[in-house]
């Protein structure tokens, strides 16, 4: 079973070599990844109420709600901040910080730089989207550039996400 907790592809709980997870992970690797969050990270909160997240985020998600790219500031103060669903900004959800997050539709709205199109990026990209699909939520991701010169065809895609 492959490990997703790893610091420059080592098991952080054994300190042993391990695989790193593949965009082809379905099904059961789901599975293992919920498996592998419930019991390798002691410190997260977590409740009925609200997904698992690691508190010494909280401080630093805070310090990005004040420093927010142009991107996010037009998609939050243009749009998201009147949605016509609570919407949250700079969120801890497990070890990561989502960008927007809606949870009456369980959506995830990333916004992605153009260090995003490096491949190393890429890849954590991908095995972060897995394991925030595997607490059955939905990623979809926007180019910054795309915000700032196609900021209508951005908002209609997240109206349609919503309205599903």
């Amino acid at each position: 079973m492959p490990n997703i907790f790893t610091n420059n592809n080592t098991d952080i709980r054994h300190n042993e070599p391990i695989p790193l997870l593949k965009r082809e992970l379905k099904g059961d690797a789901f599975i293992a990844i919920q498996q592998q969050i419930r019991y390798a990270l002691p410190n997260m909160k977590r409740s009925i109420y609200h997904l698992p997240y690691n508190p010494n985020l909280v401080k630093y998600a805070r310090e990005l709600r004040h420093n927010m790219t142009p991107a996010e500031k037009k998609l939050w103060f243009d749009f998201l901040r009147n949605f016509r669903a609570r919407a949250y900004r700079q969120r801890p959800i497990d070890q990561f910080i989502v960008d927007f997050y809606i949870p009456s539709y369980k959506l995830i709205i990333e916004l992605d730089g153009y260090h995003h199109q490096h491949p190393e990026v890429k890849d954590y990209d991908a095995e972060r989207t897995i394991i925030l699909e595997s607490y059955g939520l939905e990623v979809i991701r926007f180019k910054n550039h795309d915000v700032l010169e196609s900021f209508p065809k951005v908002c209609q895609a997240i109206n349609f996400k919503t309205l599903k």
